[in-house]
């Protein structure tokens, strides 16, 4: 059995390209041959783009040195969803997740899983992929981090 990211994909036409930024993030996690960020962003529209702060350059360069050498902090589970993040962020939190990527599918009826299987405690978090999950409009319902399921059942759980 593997840890989960379980969500509902509200709209038919945002979960195959959620599916397709996720199956490039997986190449490259299981290579551990990362493309650079901006090589990344093509994986991503517009719509899901918005969904992330965008510093300015110079911003950027010290926040991208700070991931660099900086201790990064764990988000709790259950304060995972909703959170403004940024996208160099994001991919930093995918290349240093202890984890394995394993699939992205719709279970039922809009419901869909991100699957993943942890490596190690703690592995990271799961923050970076319900952040991926939220970005492509998708609403994430509960999560299993390794600890056990957390069900998400309205907007403040």
């Amino acid at each position: 059995m593997s840890e989960f990211i379980e969500f509902t994909a509200h709209s038919p036409a945002r979960f195959p390209a959620l599916r397709k930024a996720f199956a490039e993030l997986k190449r490259d996690k299981d290579a551990d041959d990362w493309r650079t960020n901006d090589d990344l962003l093509r994986f991503f529209d517009g719509e899901s783009l918005s969904h992330f702060y965008w510093p300015e350059n110079d911003e950027r360069i010290q926040r991208l040195e700070d991931l660099r050498t900086r201790p990064v902090i764990i988000t709790p589970t259950r304060q995972t969803r909703r959170q403004l993040w940024d996208f160099d962020s994001l991919i930093h939190a995918f290349v240093n997740g202890e984890y394995e990527l394993l699939g992205c599918e719709m279970t039922h009826s809009g419901n869909a899983r991100l699957n993943f299987h942890a490596l190690a405690y703690p592995y990271g978090g799961v923050g970076c992929m319900v952040a991926l999950v939220e970005a492509f409009g998708c609403t994430v319902t509960g999560t299993d981090d390794g600890t056990g399921f957390v069900q998400f059942t309205g907007p403040n759980s």
